[in-house]
């Protein structure tokens, strides 16, 4: 699927403009505490009712669509040109109401933020994955009754909690289901691997 209109100059400009609006970043104003560590990120409300009123000045309507891949942010300008940012998660019949909400909450918040091109100023994120190199780890947040302690699952959550990757493992595991992959706990060497490097380039402390 395209990530763009053809052609798309009006939105990106418009876009721009909503970017230097925005200045970049934003303070933080979510806290999360999962038992094992606590951190704060930016939440989704915080970012649309800053962004909103920049979009309608520059003629652009933002919308979301969950698809079984994931979550679909899309900015669609006056003209008709549009442009597309992703975010992998996925929803599957055994998860509950609140996990899905929860799933589809993750899942807009970081496709707005890549649209947006933002950061988290003052993100507590990277200081409590710093934090958290001091400390044993079994697996990203995973509650101690069901934790693997095998060696390949110990790597992978201290190389994701070093690159400041703080998801916790039901959204790691969403995501590897809208890949069509099976939980971490299970996959062979390469394909952790590969599991590895997209989660620290999608969502570690220097994602987009």
């Amino acid at each position: 699927m395209n990530n763009f209109s053809e052609p798309c100059d009006l939105v990106v400009k418009a876009l721009r403009n909503v970017q230097a609006g925005l200045g970049g970043a934003m303070a933080p104003t979510g806290k999360v505490d999962t038992g094992r560590m606590k951190y704060r990120h930016l939440e989704l409300d915080v970012i649309l009712k800053t962004a909103l009123p920049l979009l309608n000045e520059n003629g652009l309507t933002l919308m979301h669509s969950q698809t079984a891949e994931g979550m679909d942010c899309y900015l669609f300008h006056e003209s008709g040109q549009w442009l597309r940012t992703h975010a992998s998660v996925g929803v599957d019949d055994k998860m509950t109401a609140q996990e899905v909400g929860s799933a589809a909450s993750y899942g807009r918040r970081y496709s707005a933020v890549a649209m947006f091109g933002i950061a988290a100023g003052d993100d507590d994120d990277g200081a409590a994955a710093t934090k958290a190199k001091k400390q044993k780890l079994e697996a990203p947040t995973l509650p101690e009754t069901q934790m693997p302690e095998d060696g390949a699952m110990v790597r992978f959550a201290t190389t994701l909690h070093e690159a400041g990757v703080t998801m916790p493992w039901s959204e790691i595991c969403q995501i590897c289901a809208s890949r069509n992959y099976p939980t971490p706990d299970k996959m062979d060497d390469p394909t952790l691997e590969r599991l590895t490097k997209f989660l620290i380039k999608e969502h570690g402390r220097t994602a987009a």
